[in-house]
Parts: C-alpha cells; sequence; structure tokens
C-alpha cells in the first residue's frame, strides 16, 4: 500500500498545480517524454507520411513526404502527384552544414531555409537544448488560465519561447523571434501525439511565419524511433537519383 500510495502521489503532482517556475515546467515535460532514456531514442527517427501543398486553393492536396533526422543530419522526399502521375521528386539533404535540393529543375547548394537553420530549437533536439541551455527563461504564463505554460528564454540576438501542455506537459510549440529583425518570426506547433515504443511523438508539424503565415505542414503516418540511420542516409544514392522524372515531366493540371 505505501507504493501504491506513493505512485498516487506521484501522478498527482505532475498532473496538477501550477508550476513555480521554468525549471518545474522543463521537469514535468521531460517526464512526461518518459525520462532523459527515452528522450534519447528520439534523437535519430525515420517518419512516413504528407506534406500539405500550401499553394492548392480550391482543392487541399497532401504529397508523399519522408523524413530521416539524426541529430542534426536531416534528408526529406517529397512526391509531386497530379490526378496519380508524379511529375516531380525533391530530395532536400542537410548534413550540419551544407543544404542541397535536387529535383527535375537540377541539384541546387543553397542556404539552409529557417526551419533548418533552428533545427536545434526545434522537436526534437529542443529537449535536449532546454535541458542543457545557460540562458535563463522566464514564466510568463503559467497555464492556469491559457492551458499553456509558456517560457521566454532571451538570447543574444533573438528570443526563444516554448509552450508546454498543461495537461498532459509534452511540448506545445516552439517560436523564434530576431530581436533586430521583427520580420524574422518562425513558430513550430505539435500536435497529434502518438505513443511510439512507449514515447509521445507528435505526428503534425506546422509550421507559420509571423506568427499568421502559413509555412508548411506535414504529418507522419508511420515512425520509427532510435532508427539506424549510417551517414549514407543523407547521401543520395543512384537509385534515388533515378527516381527523379525527366525535366520535361509537368503536371496534367494546376
Amino acid at each position: 500500500m505505501p507504493l501504491m500510495l506513493g505512485l498516487v502521489v506521484a501522478v498527482l503532482f505532475s498532473c496538477s498545480g501550477a508550476p513555480e517556475d521554468p525549471g518545474d515546467v522543463i521537469d514535468r515535460m521531460i517526464a512526461a517524454y518518459g525520462g532523459p532514456e527515452k528522450i534519447d531514442l528520439l534523437e535519430s527517427f525515420a517518419g512516413r507520411g504528407f506534406l500539405k501543398d500550401q499553394f492548392s486553393q480550391a482543392v487541399i492536396r497532401y504529397w508523399p513526404y519522408d523524413h530521416f533526422q539524426r541529430d542534426t543530419m536531416i534528408k526529406t522526399k517529397v512526391a509531386l502527384i497530379d490526378k496519380g502521375i508524379e511529375y516531380d521528386i525533391r530530395f532536400t539533404l542537410y548534413d550540419g552544414l551544407n543544404y542541397r535540393v535536387v529535383n527535375k529543375n537540377g541539384d541546387l547548394l543553397d542556404r539552409p531555409p529557417m526551419e533548418i537553420f533552428l533545427i536545434e530549437f526545434r522537436f526534437p533536439l529542443v529537449l535536449d537544448w532546454l535541458r542543457e541551455t545557460d540562458l535563463e527563461g522566464e514564466l510568463i504564463d503559467n497555464g492556469q488560465e491559457s492551458g499553456v505554460c509558456r517560457i521566454e528564454y532571451p538570447g543574444p540576438g533573438y528570443a526563444i519561447e516554448i509552450g508546454v501542455n498543461r495537461d498532459d506537459w509534452l511540448l506545445n510549440y516552439v517560436r523564434f523571434e530576431n530581436s533586430n529583425d521583427s520580420t524574422r518570426v518562425f513558430m513550430e506547433t505539435y500536435t497529434d501525439y502518438l505513443n511510439v515504443d512507449g514515447v509521445p511523438f507528435p505526428s503534425r508539424f506546422t509550421g507559420t511565419m509571423k506568427d499568421v503565415i502559413p509555412y508548411y505542414e506535414y504529418y507522419f503516418v508511420k515512425i520509427e524511433l532510435d532508427a539506424d540511420l549510417p551517414d549514407s542516409t543523407f547521401v543520395l544514392s543512384r537509385d534515388e537519383l533515378d527516381l527523379i522524372p525527366e525535366e520535361d515531366s509537368v503536371p496534367v493540371a494546376q
């Protein structure tokens, strides 16, 4: 009975009561993900799902989407399909330094977009950042009324804000704002959590710019944690390059 009573008390503490400070929120969040050992499983994952076509107007369309990530290394694959015809495949690769886009129009080395540039502040790497950062966070909303605890971390030239759900203590969003340029505001929200091998993992990632401009949205239907992703995963193979249609391939209708 004493053991059961202790477990009940622990559950009640973790699920109720207003947090007192940022550290309290982070501790509850880390526990909600299963602790440091479970969080380590998130550092390498593979996801398969769909990416929303942000340019479709009358009909909402989603493209098949594959995502492979190990620490800061990323490879994604998007298949563009119209009326059942695959008219382009776009690969993006990031090795922690270089950003590369390959599709039927060519092979381009480019400056990483904001979501790649901020990879360490996004799920899942942000969970490590929050445990290790020397920045002092400020609890600007304890979630008593809003249901979301908000913590702001002011940094040199930027501010990071995170939102944590009060009901389950899982990460709700991350927001980045450039202190010197108010137009550089990026936010990513995490919803539709799934239980993957005992670890909560958001199946839907939604990015916005300037708080209101839709940027991207993708969701996973299959997620593999602690995935075996060697360095070769983040290099395009000959077989992958052969999947890309010819340059004159065009969609049937836009």
